[in-house]
């Protein structure tokens, strides 16, 4: 996959992965105003959560149930920061801090609060109208990422890469056939990104 060249919090983006070299972030000096950063310490304290006290799901989970007004909201407010364990956490945080980081850095970081407002707001409405089964992790996000990551390549002609975004975001889509991933969270998630990427460009633009 290939990334942008970019530096942030002792991450250097290059041309290729080959390249690309990594350090311990300082957290002395974390830019909390960042949503990468934010958004993914969360997440890590959702599946820390997740892994000593699994009832959580009872409270945080979102789907198709019938539930009161405030219970929805309890559910709109937790269900994405929650994660199923280690694995699940780490395969979405990665999303957040290489892709995530890529499209905060082209874009900027009040657009990117924006989009996991919008996408967070988009994808628990169309979860607790469709998904049969609670729902918990911010692969939703994550999927919205991917989505504006390859209308980026499209944007710029990059259509080697663009090829490569899409299949990865296919893939993605389809592991929802399985069963273990949600299919309904995986889809709103590229749907949501779609739109507002398409929304924003058309209306203020490419770059920030």
């Amino acid at each position: 996959m290939i990334f942008l060249r970019l530096q942030n919090q002792g991450k250097v983006y290059t041309s290729s992965m080959k390249h690309i070299h990594l350090q311990m972030p300082d957290l002395r000096h974390t830019d909390w105003k960042s949503p990468v950063n934010t958004i993914s310490a969360l997440s890590i304290l959702g599946g820390l959560i997740y892994i000593f006290y699994p009832d959580i799901v009872i409270y945080g989970a979102i789907w198709s149930s019938p539930v009161g007004f405030f219970g929805r909201i309890q559910e709109f407010i937790m269900y994405s920061f929650l994660h199923a364990g280690f694995f699940h956490t780490l395969s979405n945080v990665i999303f957040f801090l290489f892709i995530g980081r890529t499209i905060e850095l082209t874009h900027g970081q009040k657009w990117t609060w924006m989009l996991w407002w919008w996408t967070t707001i988009f994808v628990g409405i169309f979860l607790s109208l469709f998904s049969e089964s609670p729902t918990i992790g911010g692969s939703g996000f994550a999927m919205a990422l991917l989505a504006i990551y390859a209308h980026d390549f499209y944007r710029r002609k990059q259509y080697e890469d663009l090829k490569g975004a899409i299949l990865l975001l296919v893939i993605n889509i389809l592991l929802g056939l399985g069963g273990t991933v949600s299919l309904m969270g995986h889809f709103s998630g590229a749907l949501a990104g779609y739109i507002y990427t398409w929304y924003m460009h058309k209306h203020f633009g490419f770059m920030q």
